[in-house]
């Protein structure tokens, strides 16, 4: 699972982003971005809107059809 600012427990959106653990101002085209974060701790809600939760992406069928199957 990729780790995103936007979904972690430490992280808090009033006026800006903040980083609970890093206990600093981020930008919001950090927390969009993916990450490897020591302290992430997942949350499923969303910091930006509350409504909205994560869903991963459904994995790609990378299974190649060749014009000989039947």
């Amino acid at each position: 699972m990729k780790q995103y600012c936007r979904y972690c427990a430490n992280c808090t959106y009033g006026d800006g982003a903040y980083c609970g653990m890093k206990k600093k101002v981020m930008r919001d085209s950090t927390i969009r971005s993916t990450n490897n974060c020591k302290d992430f701790e997942f949350n499923e809600i969303d910091v930006f809107n509350f409504d909205k939760t994560y869903k991963p992406r459904k994995k790609k069928n990378y299974e190649q059809l060749g014009w000989l199957d039947d």
